[in-house]
């Protein structure tokens, strides 16, 4: 992976205590409004992923659409005990073959307006979890891949466009994404 990847940081936050997974699960799905693709010709293509271990509950991911902390729509749960829309194709952004379909989704996602995107990855061993929000300016027709990564109690988002030379896939920094306030709801 490129080294020169946009990182973003968030504490870990100590959590209930060992909520039942399928709880968590059905929870989590609960707080947003179900995923549906944007309608026309203005939309990107978003991977998200995340290595996943024997500690990882999954990852839940959410777009608010106003802009702001309100009115989310998941994107996706995937890793864990379970990936909910698992029966979802994957869209086809560059290098997705080489990946263990359970560790990531990919999504159709406005363009050329900037959404929120909130990341929440949970660990079971330390019964944590953590919430990265980010926003960037996806262009009509990109292609990004939005990677959770937990090291050390800290988890961070990195950003990248994803291309293609001679056939493989490459990975540049998008630089229009910023960290943003936390948003929780949704997520």
């Amino acid at each position: 992976m490129n080294s020169s990847l946009m990182l973003f940081t968030a504490s870990g936050i100590p959590r209930m205590r060992r909520l039942s997974t399928v709880a968590l699960a059905l929870l989590l799905a609960a707080c947003a409004a179900p995923y549906q693709a944007p309608q026309g010709k203005d939309v990107a293509r978003l991977r998200i992923l995340s290595e996943q271990t024997e500690w990882s509950k999954g990852v839940k991911t959410v777009i608010y659409p106003s802009g702001g902390c309100e009115a989310p729509m998941e994107l996706g749960f995937f890793g864990g005990i379970a990936r909910l829309g698992a029966q979802d194709k994957p869209l086809g952004i560059p290098g997705g073959a080489e990946l263990d379909p359970r560790t990531f989704i990919e999504r159709l996602i406005p363009a050329g307006r900037r959404d929120l995107i909130s990341m929440k990855l949970g660990i079971s061993a330390d019964s944590k979890t953590c919430v990265v929000t980010f926003s960037f300016e996806p262009v009509v027709g990109g292609d990004y891949e939005a990677r959770m990564h937990w090291q050390a109690d800290r988890c961070y988002v990195s950003l990248n466009k994803v291309g293609t030379q001679d056939g493989a896939a490459t990975y540049t920094r998008e630089l229009s994404v910023r960290r943003e306030q936390t948003c929780i709801r949704g997520t």
